[in-house]
């Protein structure tokens, strides 16, 4: 499992979420749709209906992706797997968890590219790696920044719409950063931000948003246009875009907090209700998607 340098899984939250839908017309005020996230104290994949809040266990899994077929690219026992319900399991690459570092000891933040051939992930030293969705042959990598430097790496690669890929640096390499089309260099984007983190790519693409100074921001993929969308006194971590790309959404404790791309219409949509109880924070990941 993925070692991030901001959140322990030690922590014991729940740690993976991301919903199908769109609106903002749910339960207590929530998002309509469904929602499908990871709770790391069982180690599950569960599946809410916002209209009704019910949660539903579908399987045993971690960092679970819904493909737009509606099977689950995730990791389970180890390994990088694909299955419709957890049970039909097809391997895409086995886990291996020898002393050495390397593409097969992690698969976090499995991510599908937009053309359905290719998934990025990070490993559990933060390096991200491309295979092949179908037989899982590594196509590409991202090493450290430079080798061997320690607190240096890569989180949550997210994919351009023309198939390119946008990650955040960890520590030791601060900033946006945006791939080539091959998946060879990395190049950095930002206009010199601290220290960035979750980038995620709009859906319609050229803008990400991401975490800074724990407000959510975005940015376009040339460097400009650099805007502040949250400014609570909360941390709002993990952003993610509605399926059509006018809103951002965020987790800040156990609320959600959404806005629309231009900055208006911020709403906080409570999750601390006891008739919308959401047993989980988003330490790690949500994605909201189609």
């Amino acid at each position: 499992m993925n070692i991030n340098l901001r959140c322990s899984t030690f922590l014991g939250c729940a740690l993976l979420l991301f919903g199908c839908g769109g609106g903002a017309n749910g339960a207590g005020g929530g998002l309509d749709g469904t929602i499908y996230y990871q709770d790391i104290e069982d180690g599950s994949v569960y599946k809410m209906s916002l209209s009704d809040a019910k949660m539903t266990r579908l399987f045993a899994g971690f960092y679970p992706t819904r493909t737009p077929d509606g099977t689950f690219i995730y990791e389970a026992n180890g390994d990088l797997v694909e299955s419709p319900d957890g049970i039909q399991l097809r391997t895409i690459i086995k886990g291996n968890f020898d002393a050495t570092p390397r593409y097969d000891d992690s698969f976090s933040f499995p991510a599908l590219s937009p053309d359905g051939t290719l998934i990025a992930y990070n490993t559990l030293t933060n390096l991200v790696y491309i295979c092949r969705r179908d037989n899982g042959q590594i196509v590409s990598h991202f090493t450290e920044s430079p080798p061997g430097a320690g607190l240096v790496g890569w989180e949550r690669p997210s994919w351009t719409p023309d198939n390119r890929i946008v990650v955040a640096g960890n520590l030791g390499t601060p900033g946006l950063y945006i791939s080539d089309a091959g998946w060879t260099t990395l190049t950095r984007f930002d206009p010199g931000i601290n220290q960035p983190f979750d980038a995620k790519v709009s859906p319609k693409g050229g803008v990400v948003a991401f975490e800074e100074n724990n407000d959510i921001y975005t940015l376009n993929l040339d460097g400009s246009g650099l805007k502040q969308l949250t400014s609570t006194n909360d941390e709002e971590k993990m952003p993610t875009w509605s399926p059509d790309g006018s809103s951002v959404a965020a987790f800040s404790g156990l609320d959600l907090v959404t806005v629309h791309a231009d900055g208006s219409s911020p709403k906080t949509l409570s999750m601390g209700d006891p008739n919308v109880f959401f047993n989980f924070n988003t330490d790690q990941a949500f994605d909201w998607t189609k």
